[in-house]
């Protein structure tokens, strides 16, 4: 009887010493309340406590670590890191999380600020390097930023010194919280320039983008270069230093066709109006690359020469191109007879075919600038067949000629449809509406590519970028349109062998010959759209020819 009471109380002094705490358990048992045995079954249990309360901590933490990237807050907080390090105006992260010790970002958006070196910057699947603690503490370490494609308009200058020098800050700043060693893009666009006729452009191409001490280092390979009237020239390597205050090619090499362009100097000294001056070398460059498409039908051939680069991106003349071209026999310049007055001296010289004149020796001065082209000091030789002393512009039509050319009494301003900004085109849409109409196709376009929105507001950037890119769609095809109706001014002066008119005693009096050379001479003035050059004097010839 007196076991059970004893048992009682020794249960309830156990459970009231355990609940005392580990310390006055742990002097208990060595005070001689329990002995050694009683003291490791305390710590035992203590240990068992702590194992558990540590590892329900570490799954907590853990889910933590893991669900924390997902949320709204953490991508909210990237951007408005990632707006601060480029003075952007606004960032949009679209799709971003984490997976294997390495972040993704399905599309990052940015419209750059009155502070930033580019106008929008457009970038889809970005790879990096991501700790479980990357973002919470410390400096991130990124690595390599790894894109599918990249895609930068780039401001042509500065509005005031105050504006460069926070561009200048922008481009080589040092994030504190973040750091990355290089940017790979596999398809890189870049664009620059003041307006549509002076802009230049990298298309297709893969970047690489090295950080060293106080400079960026651009590898590009691949795609093309398109600059004034070079179009689409293929890049082999293109390396560009990009340091404060100046923008250095250090090598350059380009294919024109079956020819060479190579870059021997260019540097950029930027500013409120940056300024460019460089050399590059032409070796049988092709026409089709150098001349406006709609005159490929008529001229065709290789070029050399040195060309000087010269000018701004930030004024309305843009980067002009000037060199003297000599043609030696591997280079050349070929005529067809789609130009109206070698069809019509095909007629008239029966002894001679000039369906395709082939001028491979003699010189002419190339420059072009502000969207026009200048062939000046032309002195070229085809054998004895026919020589050509000259020169002549090819410019853009005015207003006047666009509305004759397109037969309507107003002609469409596409420089506002370009810059809504500029106003309202003449007899059309006021900016207004066409920026809406393009926000709605923009709209139904992201759409159909499946972009996602938090609450309708993150697609806001995508959507300024499709009507950006709507914007040079337009801009193209205007500038499509003003290719097809540029206007060609000049005079040349041809010179036949002196029987060419031999058969033809109407033309031979009209066209006597010179008397030291014993060549005919013919003035032929150089007026109006590739179409319809020397047609009136074509048209001339084949009358005399007829006449008796």
């Amino acid at each position: 009887m007196e076991a059970d009471p004893t048992h009682s109380f020794n249960e309830k002094l156990s459970q009231w010493i355990a609940s005392q705490g580990f310390w006055f358990q742990l002097r208990h048992s060595v005070s001689g309340g329990g002995g050694w045995s009683m003291t490791f079954f305390h710590l035992f249990r203590l240990g068992l406590r702590v194992l558990i309360v540590a590892a329900v901590a570490a799954v907590i933490a853990g889910i933590y670590l893991m669900k924390r990237t997902g949320g709204e807050a953490f991508v909210e907080k990237m951007e408005e890191e990632m707006a601060r390090g480029l003075s952007a105006e606004e960032v949009t992260v679209l799709h971003f999380g984490r997976s294997r010790s390495e972040a993704a970002i399905k599309r990052l958006g940015v419209v750059g600020g009155d502070a930033s070196f580019f106008h929008s910057l457009d970038a889809e699947h970005i790879r990096f390097r991501m700790g479980l603690f990357d973002g919470m503490a410390g400096r991130w370490q990124g690595g390599a930023l790894k894109a599918k494609s990249l895609k930068v308009v780039l401001r042509a200058g500065a509005d005031n010194p105050q504006q460069l020098e926070s561009m200048g800050k922008a481009f080589h700043r040092d994030w504190p919280d973040f750091s990355f060693s290089a940017i790979d893009s596999e398809r890189t666009d870049v664009s620059w320039g003041y307006s549509a006729r002076t802009a230049g452009r990298i298309e297709g191409s893969h970047m690489e983008a090295i950080r060293t001490p106080g400079a960026w280092r651009l590898a590009f390979k691949g795609g093309t270069l398109s600059q004034n009237w070079l179009r689409k020239l293929a890049i082999e390597e293109l390396i560009v230093e990009c340091r404060p205050g100046r923008i250095v090619v250090t090598e350059g090499r380009l294919r024109c066709g079956s020819g060479t362009v190579v870059i021997e100097s260019l540097a950029i000294h930027t500013g409120e109006n940056p300024r460019v001056e460089g050399r590059m070398k032409w070796d049988q460059a092709d026409l089709r690359n150098l001349l406006p498409e709609s005159a490929q039908d008529y001229v065709e051939g290789r070029i050399s020469g040195d060309v000087a680069i010269a000018g701004s991106t930030n004024s309305q003349e843009g980067v002009a191109l000037d060199g003297r071209i000599v043609l030696d026999g591997r280079s050349m310049v070929v005529l067809r007879d789609e130009l109206h007055l070698l069809k019509a001296l095909s007629e008239v010289d029966v002894f001679r075919a000039y369906r395709k004149v082939e001028f491979d020796s003699g010189s002419f001065r190339l420059r072009s600038a502000a969207g026009e082209l200048e062939l000046s000091s032309v002195d070229m030789t085809a054998g004895e067949l026919l020589t050509l002393q000259g020169g002549m512009k090819i410019r853009q039509p005015t207003p006047e000629e666009t509305r004759e050319a397109i037969g309507v009494n107003t002609a469409p301003d596409f420089g506002a449809v370009f810059d809504p900004a500029q106003g309202m085109p003449e007899g059309g849409k006021k900016s207004d509406d066409v920026a809406r109409s393009m926000r709605e196709a923009a709209r139904v376009a992201a759409g159909k590519r499946g972009f996602e929105t938090k609450g309708g507001g993150e697609q806001a950037v995508f959507d300024r970028m499709e009507q950006d890119q709507m914007r040079e769609d337009l801009a193209k095809e205007a500038r499509a349109r003003e290719i097809r109706n540029l206007r060609y001014e000049g005079a040349f002066r041809v010179t036949l062998e002196g029987d060419a008119f031999d058969k033809a005693e109407r033309l031979r009096s009209s066209y006597p010959k010179d008397p030291q050379t014993g060549r005919i001479p013919l003035d032929v003035p150089i007026r109006g759209t590739i179409y319809d050059l020397t047609l009136n004097q074509a048209g001339d010839l084949l009358r005399q020819k007829s006449q008796r």
